[in-house]
């Protein structure tokens, strides 16, 4: 009901989140069977590493399931060494990214670019070294990552194959480059490392590790092999003829404007309807009551994020909000003659929304858990951000077999 103003946490978690709360991934596993077999199954990477035990929800949790699909022109051995360097991110990544305490939207990526994913990934692989600057790195509030973020930046990782060339890109050290595999090899023997037990008392002390995923400390989880010729993704994409804008990232995150857009779209499907008119006038009746709904994601509601600014400063941004939701109320106060004048109406003011709120409270970039069904749907939006080098399909829903 758009005649009145959702309650603001109704507002959030339907809106901006799209009731998504939660994005990981299921991986090829194994375990002990009580004969001493080895069962092939499937756990979970997550952030946090621990939640749900390394699986996936409990009884009633639906899940949306999906895949990556690569280009007709890779080969089956590169998609799945593709696949195989996720996981091995995965798994290097997960012992030491921290998780934000706003993990609601208020927590804007800082990966946005190659530079920005380099320098995540290898603070990462240098905290498995021990690097205490890495771990200050990412215990740094700025370079937490929540779920979604995590999975986001290991996608992106296809840039940087898990094998000798690709470690090289990022650390530019041969030793150190060695000793990362030899942590990798050591794992896939069942043989404790960092990324599964305890260091000395000084590196846990700076690292502050929070609980892991059982299954990874079980060894369930391997780190697997990736061939040695296999190349940057980017590289591949280029030497076929379809060379990536430069700096860009495969997996690409949400700009405000296109958090909006996708909101609207998904909760007031006026594409589909058979009464646009009537669409047209909810959607406009939305728009009035984003106003809090951006000061939060924005950082500049009344939150310890907020009371920590300079208020001049927060003041100023807090106009700019204002001062966007005077654009939304003039332009959307006309009558529309027809689909085409609302729609242009509709880009004026997500022109807007990406003027004057870009760089209010320094976020940009915006990885929600929807953004995975988002880009996993076929319904011709174009105002999403694109993929390259591989993008996601949606092949259905999981539920526990004890909930059906």
């Amino acid at each position: 009901d758009t005649r009145t103003p959702m309650p603001e946490e109704q507002f959030k978690e339907g809106f901006i989140k799209g009731d998504a709360h939660h994005a990981g991934a299921l991986v090829p596993a194994q375990r002990m069977g009580p004969d001493g077999q080895i069962i092939q199954t499937y756990a979970a990477h997550n952030e946090p590493g621990s939640y749900h035990d390394g699986m996936y929800g409990d009884d009633g949790f639906v899940t949306l399931a999906q895949r990556l699909v690569f280009p007709s022109f890779l080969t089956r051995e590169q998609a799945r060494g593709y696949t195989d360097s996720i996981m091995c991110w995965m798994g290097f990544l997960n012992p030491f990214a921290k998780f934000p305490k706003d993990y609601n939207g208020g927590d804007p990526t800082k990966v946005v670019d190659i530079p920005s994913l380099r320098t995540f990934l290898r603070n990462g692989l240098l905290a498995a070294l021990g690097d205490r600057d890495a771990i200050a790195f990412l215990n740094d509030p700025l370079n937490m990552t929540y779920c979604a973020e995590y999975m986001y930046i290991t996608l992106n990782s296809v840039l940087f194959p898990f094998n000798r060339i690709g470690l090289m890109d990022v650390l530019g050290d041969e030793a150190q480059v060695a000793r990362i595999l030899k942590i990798q090899t050591q794992h896939n023997r069942r043989q404790p490392t960092i990324l599964t037990q305890a260091g000395d008392e000084d590196f846990e002390a700076a690292l502050d590790r929070t609980p892991s995923n059982p299954q990874f400390d079980a060894f369930n989880i391997a780190l697997p092999v990736v061939p040695e010729t296999l190349p940057s993704l980017a590289q591949l994409m280029t030497d076929h003829g379809h060379a990536p804008e430069p700096d860009s990232l495969p997996f690409p995150c949400f700009t405000i404007s296109q958090v909006l857009r996708r909101s609207f779209r998904v909760l007031l499907p006026r594409h589909k309807t058979q009464h646009p008119q009537e669409m047209a006038a909810a959607q406009a009746r939305m728009f009035q009551y984003v106003g809090v709904a951006l000061s939060q994601q924005l950082g500049l509601d009344a939150g310890p994020e907020a009371q920590a600014q300079d208020q001049t400063q927060l003041r100023q941004k807090q106009q700019m909000i204002q001062q966007f939701m005077d654009v939304v109320s003039q332009v959307l106060s006309q009558t529309f003659e027809s689909d085409d004048a609302f729609d242009a109406a509709i880009d004026q003011i997500m022109e807007q929304a990406d003027a004057m709120l870009v760089g209010a409270g320094d976020r940009t970039s915006f990885v929600p858990p929807r953004i995975y069904a988002d880009l996993g749907q076929s319904d011709d939006d174009t105002n999403m951000p694109q993929c390259w080098g591989f993008k996601l399909e949606t092949v259905g829903a999981t539920i526990s077999q004890r909930a059906v």
